[in-house]
């Protein structure tokens, strides 16, 4: 019990102090966030997520459950949704799904032209009248992922990330084992549609980062 007051106190604590982080340059961080219909045109997350597939990696117990980890994971997204779920089978283990987008799925030009909604542990995004970009590239540029959290600080920070944000994300890709025998498998590749295209990701490191355009030309 006292150790789930003391967690309480240091996401408490966390919120407290989240309007004064800074930035590796010293640069502080906005609390509120721009929205992406304000945002310039432009890439906010050119790069692609990039993966290192793990072999033998030893299994490990948090909350109950069992994570095999199948690859280290790396990418900066401009998040495109967030979702937090309470009283799922993996609530206890992974609060928070995000909704990302890098590389053309991260100009708000275009994902502002798209309606993107959460639910049910998927994203779903519907294309309108003004969308230019193609099913295949709106798919293969974002992704639905499980968010585990390692502690309160980093917990703290999911539930305090929303559209408009630009991340730095670092952990690894990890296939779940519940302790009443379900299993959830992370997808392996950016390009799946459908279930079991969602990553499950064990957070090493998670920051926001300036959302600055890649120039165009």
């Amino acid at each position: 019990m006292q150790n789930g007051i003391l967690l309480i106190l240091a996401a408490v604590g966390l919120f407290a102090a989240l309007p004064f982080l800074k930035t590796e340059n010293g640069a502080p961080l906005p609390w509120h966030r721009t929205s992406l219909a304000d945002m310039p045109p432009g890439a906010l997350a050119p790069g692609v997520p990039r993966q290192v597939a793990l072999r033998g990696a030893k299994p490990q117990s948090l909350e109950g459950f069992t994570l095999t980890p199948v690859a280290r994971f790396e990418t900066e997204a401009l998040v495109l949704s967030r979702r937090a779920y309470r009283f799922d089978a993996m609530a206890p283990l992974s609060p928070v799904d995000l909704a990302l987008g890098w590389g053309p799925m991260s100009d708000p030009a275009q994902t502002t032209s798209l309606k993107i909604s959460q639910s049910g542990r998927f994203y779903r995004w519907r294309m309108t009248d003004t969308t230019t970009l193609g099913r295949r590239e709106i798919g293969d540029n974002s992704a639905n992922m499980h968010m585990i959290p390692l502690d309160a600080a980093q917990a703290a920070m999911l539930q305090s990330l929303g559209a408009g944000d630009v991340i730095e994300l670092r952990g690894w890709l990890v296939d779940v084992s519940g302790p009443d025998g379900s299993r959830w498998r992370t997808s392996r590749t950016r390009t799946d549609f459908g279930g079991g295209a969602c990553e499950i990701v064990l957070i090493e490191s998670l920051r926001r980062i300036p959302a600055t355009p890649e120039a165009s030309g």
